[in-house]
């Protein structure tokens, strides 16, 4: 190899390509994308620059067009292998030949925009390209990579699933990112919420505790799976709450009686005084722990249970797992389906993150068995994103997951998921009230015990009672015994 092509691997691809880069990510904090056209606008310079000092070859042109065609193939192949998805375990490999755009990596993968790694390095490429077959005039090589562009572009439109449209909105970062709700839920609650709540469970008939006053409603947060039931609750017990939430529809706020914000982020409200009753699973040791730093106690009441549910992708031969199988899987000692009777596949095991209730539970059924630390790409951020993941299995083969049942047959039901029988035992409601399946977790309502305001336990002894029994039921949980 010629020691000038060394030259510009060593010089050129690599520091070059790092310094540039690094720039770009530190221009990113004030100027986000813009910072990518910069970034080719710095090669552009570069390239003119050794143009001016006579250093610019067809050579040094040839060399970089070469690059631009290996990655973009290259690129597209494994893209089309993992679906689109750039987080995928098997992209790992493609990062091998990038790491002069380090930079340009930890700039999607802290703001986790995956999906722009491969256009904005392209467009690099592209543009050093370009750059130097105009300044060369080599018209052969700005029609190959005008065409490059625009397959590229045709790529990104068929291939790279687009955002939803709410997420298209100037709202994209309000809440938490996700897709309904102004950010705050990854689930599509329309008809669930008490301003639109033709799907929500009703009583038929006046209930044992009407609250009358808009200042004496508790607050009311919760799991995403436990929303239709504390907002069919408010319904029923809340006067004219229809009219009370309704302009809460379009806010960034949620709600003002009833809100939601997911479990983690419930009983940071319930501990700061924002929230009255959270709903959902039990406070994890951590939660626990933040509201003693503060001198406060989180009081929980069993109002039902639910069954905490294990799932595979639907065409996994595997139908049942014993209790140790479980464990052993989500310890690490289990890594491969034959050893449980299916397919020779690799096991990607989903988790939740930390506090999340899904997460709480999986940990208390570990008890002293230690959860195996996921890789970034087997930990999913929304109660739908998990499910999304496992059923997905073109993405994903050998994924199992979990979540509670009523989100995953109810509120968000996906083709290609199958449900997993534990010990031999189906979370079917019958097996759940009678505590046969193995896996039942308590749902609650949670308040902090210092939290006296009258109409607080007054709420919680309605779920406790005939009424509120009935809208667990009808929502689909099992009341408590």
């Amino acid at each position: 190899m010629p020691k000038r092509l060394l030259k510009v691997i060593g010089l050129d691809y690599t520091l070059v390509s790092f310094a540039f880069s690094f720039l770009a990510l530190v221009l990113y904090t004030w100027i986000e994308q813009f910072a990518y056209l910069v970034l080719a606008l710095m090669f552009a310079a570069w390239i003119l620059f050794k143009h001016l000092r006579g250093r610019l070859t067809k050579e040094y042109m040839f060399f970089y067009f070469a690059i631009t065609l290996v990655f973009a193939v290259f690129s597209v192949l494994l893209l089309c292998l993992a679906n689109g998805r750039i987080d995928k375990a098997r992209m790992a490999l493609w990062f091998i030949p990038l790491y002069p755009f380090t930079p340009i990596l930890w700039i999607n993968i802290f703001g986790e925009a995956y999906e722009e790694i491969f256009p904005a390095i392209l467009a690099v490429l592209l543009t050093i390209d370009i750059t130097s077959a105009v300044l060369l005039k080599g018209k052969s090589v700005i029609v190959v990579c005008l065409v490059c562009a625009a397959l590229a572009n045709v790529y990104n439109l068929l291939y790279i699933p687009p955002l939803n449209d709410v997420l298209r909105e100037s709202d994209v970062k309000r809440g938490h990112g996700f897709a309904y709700m102004h950010g705050w839920s990854s689930t599509d609650f329309t008809g669930f919420h008490v301003y639109d709540g033709e799907k929500l469970a009703e009583l038929g008939h006046e209930p044992n505790l009407v609250i009358d006053d808009p200042d004496d409603m508790p607050v009311l947060d919760g799991a995403e799976a436990c929303y239709p039931l504390y907002c069919a609750a408010a319904k029923a017990v809340y006067k004219n709450i229809a009219v009370i939430e309704s302009p809460y529809a379009d806010s960034d706020e949620n709600g003002l009686k009833v809100t939601f914000t997911n479990t983690v982020n419930g009983y940071k409200r319930l501990i700061n005084g924002e929230a009255d009753i959270i709903f959902g699973a039990r406070p994890s040791k951590s939660q626990q722990e933040d509201a003693a730093s503060i001198g406060q106690t989180i009081d929980c009441t069993v109002i039902g249970k639910e069954a905490f549910v294990i799932f595979v992708e639907e065409d996994n031969p595997v139908s049942n797992l014993t209790i140790d199988q479980l464990k052993d899987i989500y310890s690490g000692k289990i890594t491969n389906w034959k050893e449980l009777g299916g397919k020779n596949e690799e096991i990607v095991a989903f988790q939740r993150p930390e506090n999340s209730g899904s997460q709480v539970m999986m940990e208390y059924f570990m008890g002293n068995t230690e959860l195996k630390e996921p890789v970034r790409y087997e930990m999913a951020l929304s109660m739908s994103g998990i499910v999304d993941n496992v059923s997905e299995y073109t993405n994903y083969p050998g994924a199992i997951g979990y979540s509670f049942r009523y989100f995953i047959e109810e509120l968000h039901s996906e083709s290609g998921l199958k449900i997993l029988s534990i010990n031999g035992v189906s979370p079917a409601i019958e097996n759940i009230e009678s505590g046969e399946y193995p896996l039942c977790a308590d749902l609650v309502c949670a308040k902090l015990e210092s939290n006296n305001k009258p109409y607080v336990q007054k709420m919680i002894d309605f779920m406790l009672s005939d009424d509120g029994r009935e809208l667990i039921k009808q929502t689909g949980y099992a009341p408590a015994n």
